[in-house]
């Protein structure tokens, strides 16, 4: 793997525990995401990265939280290798989203607690169906810090697993889980002596990216296979699928509300709007635009024009 690509262990990371009590099996998953660092520039807002880092992305930096306001680019302002992407960031007032996602696991299985160090990598469920020897475990992490859910998930694919030998990897497949995109794949191989199959599968949500790994003995997966298929499948808690092209929705939103004021209204009454409505509609719209642009749809740039489109209007 490329050293620019070296993962870094986030709220993702998947911890991986053999369910049976007498044989406990650990190895952590890493999720690749992208390094920052410090340019040569004199301006602090301006950061060296990999060249995963996308527009709009929120990264976490010296106990805050940045937004990446623009990609300029290679420059020689980036010393380290590893790094070679400039960027421009802005401060972000981050409020952290309750992620809901969670298993609706029958009668069966029975949940396990949560270490804290757990808790912390971002792990919300962990559980066992000790009648099957099945483990499985869900973490989940804010979508506004994961640069592009498509490639992000195709490092993991593509990475190694330290802990595994003989590892045998099939094709990574796209499907839906409860009506979302999400990206699967299985893979074999020895973890201290035992020889495991695991099902990976990532979900990918409006607001946050869920993922799920479930595993038992190779010797079981052919009987076990359909039950984990349907724990996997009992996702829930999401909110909605999240558009491709954000920011020209959210444009074209705003589009059609103002479109839709422009339409005469049945109501004479309406008509006669007075100063104090039209006031109340344009506050209206402005906070949406708000909004849309504090979930990262649109750049500070597009929210800027859209705020000025809006009150010009007035």
């Amino acid at each position: 793997m490329p050293s620019r690509l070296k993962p870094v262990l986030i709220a993702l990371s998947i911890l991986i525990l053999m369910v049976q009590p007498s044989n406990a099996f650990f190895f952590f998953f890493f999720f690749p995401i992208p390094s920052f660092g410090n340019s040569t520039s004199a301006d602090p807002n301006e950061k060296c990265t990999s060249s995963e880092t996308r527009a709009g992305q929120l990264i976490k930096y010296d106990g805050g939280v940045l937004r990446v306001k623009s990609i300029l680019g290679a420059s020689s302002k980036c010393t380290n290798d590893r790094l070679p992407i400039l960027i421009l960031t802005e401060k972000f007032e981050y409020e952290p989203r309750p992620l809901q996602a969670t298993l609706s696991l029958h009668n069966g299985w029975a949940e396990r607690p949560l270490t804290d160090k757990m808790s912390q990598r971002g792990f919300k469920l962990y559980a066992a169906n000790t009648s099957l020897d099945i483990g499985i475990n869900l973490s989940s992490a804010d979508i506004r810090f994961v640069p592009d859910f498509k490639s992000t998930i195709r490092k993991i694919y593509e990475s190694d697993v330290p802990a595994m030998t003989e590892r045998s990897v099939s094709n990574l497949r796209s499907i839906t889980i409860s009506g979302l995109p999400a990206l699967q794949w299985e893979y074999t191989g020895y973890v201290s002596g035992k020889k495991l199959t695991y099902i990976n599968t990532y979900v990918q949500s409006k607001y946050e990216i869920v993922s799920i790994s479930t595993w038992t003995l190779d010797a079981n997966i052919a009987r076990n296979r359909p039950e984990m298929i349907k724990a996997i499948n009992s996702l829930k808690g999401l909110n909605g699928i999240i558009q491709s092209k954000p920011s020209q929705d959210a444009t074209t939103a705003i589009k059609q509300t103002t479109a839709s004021e422009k339409k005469p209204a049945s109501n004479p009454v309406v008509q006669q709007s007075t100063p104090q409505l039209k006031e109340s509609a344009v506050t209206e719209k402005l906070h949406e635009l708000k909004k849309i642009f504090d979930n990262g749809l649109i750049t500070s740039d597009e929210y800027a024009a859209k705020k000025k489109q809006i009150l010009d209007g007035m």
